[in-house]
């Protein structure tokens, strides 16, 4: 069983302040045009100073694509399965923007 996700979110009340502190380097496993492709917080952060508007945008695409903050999913035979469903990453970025 392989498992694509980040670790499980805590609640958005208890979003401890990150301010000032680095991006960690996870790697995320989504599907463009039908086919895996893999995305790094490289990727998602390249050339933005992450504040509330950048935040917001990549919950927002994060959204888009079907996704949430924390989801696990396995690999059957080929075929992906959440197993977790996470939090969604419109409540995640409102509870850290809450604490600005």
């Amino acid at each position: 069983t392989r498992h694509f996700a980040t670790p499980a979110m805590p609640t958005p009340t208890s979003l401890p302040n990150k301010e000032g502190q680095t991006v960690p380097d996870v790697t995320f496993r989504i599907r463009r045009n039908n086919d895996w492709a893999t995305v790094t917080t490289d990727d998602l952060f390249k050339g933005k100073n992450v504040g509330e508007k950048a935040l917001n945008e990549i919950a927002e695409m994060l959204e888009t694509e079907g996704f949430n903050c924390g989801m696990k999913f396995q690999d059957v035979d080929g075929d992906v399965r959440i197993v977790e469903q996470g939090t969604a990453p419109m409540v995640v970025a409102a509870a850290i923007t809450e604490e600005s």
